[in-house]
């Protein structure tokens, strides 16, 4: 897979942005002109796709942990001392391999009837190659019933406080867990234990029923940090713990809702957005429920690399939902306001190190970016269509993501900026 599953912002100037919102090939201004003839599209789409009706039964925990994103706290909101999101992947859960533990976790999540959840990550700054000082692993998990959450939570805890299984095989199992307390949070059950066999770092787990859901928080720290996880632990069950209660979860076949239940939209194109985002030509069946999404603008800013800033951006533009697929669109307010969206979006890249790259052949009014990261060269391009703004990642290709935003570019002239 090449796709890096990491949102960058889009960046252009405002000059090409104006541009990229003409519909055809008219260049007012001396602005850059673009030659449709010139595009090269390689094998993607150039039209929107046909209208995708109602989820069935085989996708409702992908859609369900999209909808649960938007009500999943961010840790800088938990702890102001968290505000990086770390290099693990982000992302929905939809099977119990993709939660926090090992196999015999996974078991208890598996014998409980967890259903789906999101998973999002905060941390102190890095400085350098060195490890964060404070890491949050914060997960919100949905099972069938609140007995199944309970069940699990006490599990879980009692898991911890066994010896655990050496990372060598040639080793004995280390010392497990002691349990501890969360401030004000007698219904959290957590656990404090050496990582790695060392007494240098320590995780802390923290596991809170809350009905059907469970916030479970696992905390990375030094020794002299564990009563800073703990206390933060409280904090994130007051500012989880409010926001997950919103969430009204689709019915399953785990978990049947009376008639007189709130009623979810099981569209899967909110907003009819994803019509104009390109279809993955990749396998997205082990893509931890990151392929095809349509997110609201806190479930995606999840994702961004400057969370609390993107955020901030997508509301203050107006923006209802994000279509994310092998390219990722987004629908402000109006014209205007895509176009301050832009702007900011282009500082939180430029401030991340993305350098220029070339644009597309016959399409100026993209601008295309690089920046060297662990798993590679990762490339960005950006267009604007009035309301409308398209991005395309690829890594290592460069090609690829030109290729896409200029069949990315067709399919927004076709959009409809009135919807």
């Amino acid at each position: 897979m090449t796709r890096k599953m990491i949102f960058g912002a889009a960046v252009c100037t405002t000059l090409l942005f104006a541009a990229g919102c003409s519909s055809d090939n008219e260049a007012p201004n001396n602005e850059p002109v673009v030659d449709e003839a010139a595009l090269v599209t390689g094998d993607y789409q150039t039209e929107p796709s046909e209208p995708f009706g109602e989820l069935d039964q085989n996708e409702v925990l992908d859609f369900e942990s999209q909808r649960m994103a938007e009500y999943v706290s961010f840790p800088y909101e938990i702890s102001s001392e968290l505000p990086d999101r770390g290099q693990t992947p982000i992302h929905g859960i939809r099977d119990a391999a993709q939660a926090y533990g090992d196999k015999a976790q996974e078991q208890i999540f598996r014998d409980n009837s967890m259903l789906m959840g999101f998973l999002t990550k905060g941390t102190t700054p890095s400085v350098g190659d060195e490890v964060p000082a404070k890491q949050l692993n914060h997960q919100v998990l949905r099972f069938a019933s609140e007995d199944n959450s309970r069940a699990a939570a006490e599990a879980l805890h009692e898991s911890y406080l066994a010896p655990q299984p050496s990372f060598d095989e040639t080793q004995p199992p280390s010392p497990g867990g002691e349990p501890a307390e969360v401030p004000g949070h007698p219904e959290t059950l957590a656990v404090t234990m050496p990582v790695y066999d060392t007494d240098h770092t320590q995780t802390v787990l923290a596991f809170t029923p809350r009905g059907e859901k469970m916030i479970l928080d696992v905390f990375t720290v030094a020794p002299e940090d564990v009563q800073w996880a703990l206390d933060t632990a409280a904090d994130s069950v007051d500012v989880q713990g409010p926001l997950i209660d919103q969430f009204y979860g689709a019915e399953t076949t785990l978990n049947p809702r009376p008639e007189d239940a709130p009623k979810v939209d099981r569209e899967v194109d909110q907003d009819e957005l994803l019509i104009y985002a390109l279809p993955s030509t990749e396998d997205e069946s082990n893509m931890n429920g990151s392929g095809k999404a349509v997110y609201g603008p806190r479930g995606f800013s999840h994702l961004s690399g400057d969370s609390e800033r993107t955020y901030t951006a997508l509301e203050d533009a107006g923006v209802k939902n994000i279509a994310f697929w092998d390219t990722t669109v987004i629908r402000a307010e109006d014209d205007d306001k895509t176009a301050k969206l832009a702007d900011e979006l282009i500082a939180i890249d430029t401030e991340s190190g993305f350098k220029e790259a070339d644009s597309p052949a016959g399409l100026p009014t993209a601008t295309c970016m690089s920046k060297a990261e662990s798993m590679g060269m990762q490339y960005l391009c950006y267009i604007v269509n009035g309301r409308y703004i398209g991005i395309s990642t690829e890594l290592d290709d460069l090609e690829a993501a030109q290729e896409k935003i200029s069949a990315q570019y067709l399919v927004l002239k076709q959009a409809d900026q009135n919807a």
